[in-house]
């Protein structure tokens, strides 16, 4: 008979488990947000200067129009886009088709293919969008080189949006352009990033280490803050034992290593593969599975335990020790209830008498 056997542990209830997980999640995630706040701010902006960098960025941004709202106007976006290409970087831009598509057309024509959507190759049969046409020439061709018209008859606000949305995804591009066009402005930017990856990183590791290995480590049942608070204990899933000191330092790393990439590589796809698709896998396999564990506690072979249901011992000796003194302990309250028997018989006795 295994040891897990002979031990009174009983399995932690999945909703008890799921809210104490959900609020570890919630209270990591804001101390996260405040630290990374504090190292910025606190260490980053005093050595390497991260407002004022960012500060230097944003006014070059603002000298091309490039920090204009989704509200604004697509009239807007039309403005600073037409102006980027043919008035800022209209030789960078010709350079850079080139490179990137290998054909060398004027700047004029790259904005007709790049923003208006037009062909590369105006033909009788493919000269025009819906929104937008290449000017015909006297004799019937088409020149590529002069700015597109708007195609007329279109009002209303289907072609507004459509209209806020063509420039608006070109308008999005520039930023790229200009980190490949000015150096300068190329550093500041990589610079703030990389301010924010190290402050994300540092904060994450020091709400982890909070979190998931200190405060574990001051409790008997190995757990977390709100797992504490809600009597859940984590012990080895083969023996019943408490959770081995590696695996709850094991724990949180496989639990947080792709969200903790996620967050300090900080953008939309990497917050829903890497931070969203775990949790959701763990969310899954609490609920659907028949003993309610987790990828984590699967890999590591652990279990959450009721703490009130529950008899923990660290190993066979803390266990053999804790069973001897019970025994011990019975066989005590037996001769203690055996005596009583006997006095109360032999005073019977002598009350007959």
């Amino acid at each position: 008979m295994s040891m897990k056997k002979t031990l009174r542990v009983e399995g932690a209830n999945p909703g008890r488990c799921l809210l104490a997980g959900l609020l570890d999640i919630l209270s990591l995630v804001t101390a996260s947000v405040a630290l990374t706040f504090v190292v910025l701010y606190g260490f980053f902006n005093p050595i390497g200067g991260y407002q004022r960098n960012k500060a230097e960025a944003t006014n070059i941004e603002d000298s091309y129009s490039l920090n204009l709202a989704y509200s604004d106007t697509y009239e807007q976006y039309e403005t600073a886009t037409k102006n980027f290409y043919l008035v800022s970087f209209p030789d960078e831009m010709v350079d850079f088709y080139a490179k990137t598509y290998g054909s060398r057309y004027s700047a004029t024509h790259v904005y007709n293919i790049l923003v208006l959507n037009l062909p590369v190759q105006p033909t009788a049969e493919s000269y025009s969008t819906s929104l937008y046409a290449y000017v015909q020439n006297e004799d019937g061709s088409f020149n590529p080189d002069v700015l597109a018209v708007k195609v007329s008859g279109n009002e209303g606000r289907t072609y507004e949006k459509n209209m806020h949305d063509l420039f608006k995804t070109a308008y999005d591009e520039l930023k790229k352009y200009l980190q490949t066009f000015d150096d300068h402005y190329a550093s500041l930017i990589y610079q703030t990033y990389a301010d924010e990856c190290y402050s994300r990183a540092i904060a994450m590791v020091i709400s982890i280490a909070i979190f998931y290995w200190v405060i574990p480590f001051t409790n008997k049942e190995r757990s977390t803050l709100f797992e504490k608070a809600l009597s859940i204990g984590l012990v080895n899933y083969q023996n019943g034992y408490i959770a081995s000191a590696y695996k709850v330092w094991l724990r949180p790393v496989l639990y947080y290593l792709l969200p903790f990439i996620g967050c300090v590589f900080w953008n939309a796809y990497s917050v829903l593969t890497l931070c969203g698709l775990p949790l959701l896998v763990n969310l899954l396999l609490l609920i659907f599975r028949k003993e309610n564990r987790d990828l984590t506690e699967l890999i590591l072979s652990l279990e959450r335990i009721s703490v009130p249901d529950s008899l923990l011992y660290k190993n066979d000796k803390e266990a053999k020790a804790a069973m001897e003194e019970m025994e011990r302990t019975e066989k005590e309250d037996d001769f203690t209830k055996a005596l009583e028997n006997v006095d109360l018989t032999a005073e019977d006795e002598k009350d007959k008498k």
